[in-house]
């Protein structure tokens, strides 16, 4: 029986044609386009999402420093109405202080 080897080093084995590499490294360049151009959209987005967040944070503290002044507002005036019977039936406010607790 005859066993024939046949070794060769890797620089003598050719995995790729020249033009095979060219079409994987145009490829390669492709899709790292496309990743930039992603990365640049998710940036924009994410610029875009910072700015409506601290709008709406700004128009949150807005509405509570309204809602508290309503409050305080609120806590510090009673009006009320009464008839007065002996005067044609009208009706006049009443306003009383009242402080906050």
């Amino acid at each position: 029986m005859f066993i024939c080897i046949f070794l060769q080093t890797l620089d003598q084995q050719q995995l790729f044609t020249e033009d095979e590499l060219k079409e994987f490294e145009s490829h390669i360049s492709q899709q790292e386009d496309e990743l930039r151009k992603k990365a640049e959209d998710l940036q924009k987005q994410k610029e875009e999402l910072q700015r409506q967040h601290d709008q709406l944070q700004a128009q949150k503290q807005e509405l509570q420093q309204v809602h508290l002044g309503e409050q305080n507002f609120f806590f510090s005036f009673s009006v009320s109405f009464c008839y007065n019977s002996s005067s044609s039936g009208a009706f006049f406010p009443l306003i009383s202080h009242m402080s906050p607790s």
